[in-house]
């Protein structure tokens, strides 16, 4: 039985309905992009009226504290509250560490290029967020690093290199 989902069942009109139980409440140790990411698919279809009281029992001590002492009220809309919460609980990494993720990176034996080339992609926009979009590319194309690339390759010599 998957984590998450109780056994039992409910029945409302000709559809069945599993019970679903909500995501553990926040604590120190969590990820908190990922109890968001499932917070926010369990709380999806509940009206904003009745958000703090579903949104709640999904706080922690160690979440609830912080988030009162930062003025939001429980019965804010949804948005409100989710923005405060990113504020309080989300890490934000600097583009020098996805810099060093990316030099870092080794294609895996069971990744495939593609997956291999979407990873370095992914660390390329972000170790250097304000660069044109073909710049981050040409940085991250087949793990290939020029010095600067803004100065080094135009946008049509890549597209000659990769016959696009």
């Amino acid at each position: 039985m998957e984590k998450g989902f109780k056994h039992e069942s409910t029945t409302t009109g000709n559809f069945i309905r599993p019970a679903v139980t909500g995501p553990k409440p926040l604590s120190p140790d969590d990820d908190f992009q990922l109890w968001a990411f499932r917070a926010q698919t369990y709380l999806q279809h509940v009206p904003p009226e009745h958000f703090g009281q579903c949104f709640l029992p999904l706080l922690n001590d160690y979440a609830a504290r912080p988030l009162l002492a930062s003025g939001t009220r429980i019965t804010s809309n949804p948005d409100e509250i989710w923005t405060a919460l990113h504020e309080l609980f989300a890490r934000h990494e600097l583009a020098p560490v996805f810099l060093e993720k990316f030099f870092a990176k080794k294609q895996l034996h069971a990744e495939s290029v593609d997956q291999y080339v979407a990873v370095l992609r992914q660390l390329a926009t972000k170790a250097y967020p304000k660069r044109l979009k073909w710049s981050a590319l040409t940085t991250s194309c087949c793990g290939l690093l020029w010095e600067s690339p803004t100065k080094s390759m135009k946008p049509d010599s890549w597209k000659k290199c990769h016959g696009v």
